[in-house]
């Protein structure tokens, strides 16, 4: 057995691996496989293969950089962690961790949460997902009447009118924030200092790769945010059909980047979008006490946060409340069925017919 990376344009491998999978999932949409996975050094596909070069199974792992109370450390992300034959989940499990020597596991399948309690990893408790209008997403193989009666309740005039709340929060609050689309990520867009313990720091690079405003199967929305006429940080959100996720954020102060997430919304979420649900997570008071304030709520369930891996010392400190947390890392805003696209490796084994 060996493992290897997947190469983009290596279709005919990813068709081998799609033979195992359901019909709805994101390994089947190959814009997002190459993009996501082979497009830069900060993110891979790995495949494990028997000698025939048959597939056992696959994890992919983002490297993902953070600054801590110790220091800027770089954590493994694992995403579509896939075993096909038993034996292969443990080995692809230890090279996921190794590819860093800590592993981030934000959400995940069953399967992922299993083999992180039996090793142990720490769980990171006070982090809260919060939604403001209820998200009706068209879902594949929706029947008419259903489609009809999503489409309905997304138009229902009971829903929060977002333009119209951002606009009365930020005069409430006198705010002087205000931001400003922008199509890329600039060096000067990171010329602040940030105040959170703990977050994900991506530098201008980076940010263009994972958030890109340009990509065929996504559609993000990348704002600068201005606070007394100086740039101080910016917010990244995610447009889907059926809502808006707060991807990823920064500023210099909570109350900053509250005002400014709050300015982003007011300005993405405008005409047909102004009742669109939205999605975001955070374990930061200020953040989460301005959001329910606009009016978001709590899920009952919130996605959760572990690490671990080879070091015996976390550099996270168990209080997240100094965190700054977004909903979109890893690969959590880029599911299956993607913008505008039909997947390119279609069912054609029965045992994805069978997973479905």
């Amino acid at each position: 057995m060996k493992i290897v990376e997947y190469q983009a344009g290596d279709h005919q491998t990813l068709q081998q691996v799609c033979e195992q999978l359901p019909p709805v999932h994101g390994l089947r949409y190959a814009d997002f496989v190459d993009h996501y996975y082979a497009a830069s050094d900060y993110c891979r596909l790995y495949l494990m293969r028997d000698d025939a070069g048959r597939c056992l199974g696959c994890v992919g792992v983002e490297k993902m950089p953070f600054e801590t109370p110790s220091g800027r450390v770089a954590v493994g992300f694992g995403s579509n962690y896939h075993a096909f034959e038993s034996g292969a989940g443990g080995i692809l499990f230890l090279h996921w961790v190794r590819q860093c020597g800590l592993g981030l596991n934000f959400g995940g399948s069953p399967d992922a949460h299993r083999i992180i309690d039996h090793q142990k990893w720490t769980r990171y408790a006070g982090i809260k997902t919060l939604h403001l209008n209820a998200a009706y997403a068209q879902s594949p193989g929706d029947a008419f009447w259903k489609r009809t009666a999503k489409t309905l309740l997304a138009a229902s005039p009971m829903r929060t009118n977002i333009e119209l709340r951002a606009a009365s929060v930020l005069s409430e609050a006198r705010s002087r924030i205000e931001v400003v689309p922008e199509s890329q990520a600039a060096p000067d867009l990171l010329d602040f200092e940030s105040p959170f313990g703990v977050r994900f720091a991506p530098d201008a690079d980076y940010l263009n790769w994972r958030y890109a405003t340009d990509l065929s199967f996504a559609k993000y929305h990348l704002l600068r945010i201005i606070a007394d006429g100086k740039s101080a940080g910016y917010v990244v959100l995610n447009e889907q059909p059926s809502r808006v996720l707060i991807a990823h954020c920064d500023a210099a102060s909570p109350e900053i980047l509250a005002h400014g997430i709050v300015a982003s919304l007011g300005t993405v979420c405008s005409g047909r979008l102004s009742g669109t649900g939205v999605v975001a997570t955070t374990s930061h008071p200020v953040v989460k006490q301005t959001l329910l304030d606009f009016g978001f709520k709590p899920r009952r369930h919130s996605r959760g946060l572990a690490i671990g891996g080879l070091r015996k010392q976390l550099p996270f400190p168990e209080d997240t409340s100094t965190w700054l947390i977004n909903e979109d890392w890893g690969d959590n805003g880029l599911r299956a069925p993607f913008l505008k696209q039909q997947p390119d490796f279609a069912v054609t084994d029965s045992r994805s017919a069978e997973a479905a």
